[in-house]
């Protein structure tokens, strides 16, 4: 199967993240419950947030980097919400296509490779986005991961619109 990405560069500043690091979370959106960052992981979850105000800002999207793409992480209560609004905007055929093609043992448990972001607009249409910062690729579960969201989503084309698959790219300018 062909992989095609979207690679969308965004740029920040290194006052950005120095801030961020410091504690300064004025950058997350305000849809964002702050509880559902992992505190231990905090230049990650700058990139992930950076992307998502951009995409909340220059085009009105919303989403979650606690969610779960199936059964995965039961218990886990930050992904809870983010669970749901795919349950809610995923076609359930489609959803269950790609549930059934994330099979191995690392998928079921873990959720292997899920991307960094799920998106959605207030049109019911959603993307899947893979934050990278530096140096920082694509490895191997998150292509096999996008690839079964590429095929089960976009065999599945409803009125809400054919889904997208991004990879981003953050790139610091001090």
């Amino acid at each position: 199967m062909m992989l095609e990405l979207r690679e969308l560069v965004l740029v920040y500043q290194q006052a950005q993240l120095d801030a961020w690091l410091h504690g300064d979370r004025s950058l997350m959106p305000a849809f964002v419950d702050p509880r559902d960052l992992v505190r231990n992981a905090p230049r990650r979850h700058f990139g992930e947030m950076f992307v998502l105000r951009h995409y909340n800002e220059t085009a009105g999207w919303k989403g979650f980097s606690s969610y779960a793409l199936g059964p995965e992480l039961p218990g886990s209560q930050r992904r809870k919400v983010g669970r749901a609004k795919i349950e809610e905007i995923i076609p359930r055929r489609a959803l269950s296509h790609l549930r059934a093609l994330r099979a191995t043992t690392a998928d079921k448990r873990f959720g292997g490779g899920t991307p960094d972001l799920f998106l959605y607009d207030d049109a019911g249409r959603y993307k899947f986005a893979e934050v990278k910062k530096r140096a920082d690729r694509l490895r191997p579960p998150q292509l096999r991961c996008l690839a079964q969201i590429t095929k089960a989503l976009r065999r599945s084309l409803s009125p809400r619109g054919k889904p997208s698959v991004h990879a981003q790219d953050l790139h610091s300018r001090s």
